[in-house]
């Protein structure tokens, strides 16, 4: 749940949690394979739940190449 006192992650922080540790990449490596795999699925509630996954997953992933870019 959002807190709208506390300030947003910044990229770099992104970065630094899922780049710079092996425990971090493992965790990374680990949400990729388990909820950025396949968006197919007959059940349309289980495209959108596989959608909203794919969403956070690709959001972790932008959020460390703007880092990488200065960002």
């Amino acid at each position: 749940m959002s807190n709208s006192s506390q300030p947003a992650a910044t990229p770099a922080q992104f970065a630094g949690t899922f780049t710079l540790s092996a425990d971090g990449q493992a965790v990374l490596e680990e949400l990729t394979r388990k909820f950025a795999g396949q968006l197919w699925h007959p059940d349309e509630a289980e495209r959108i739940r596989r959608i909203a996954w794919r969403e956070v997953i690709e959001h972790i992933y932008s959020e460390i190449d703007k880092a990488e870019k200065g960002g």
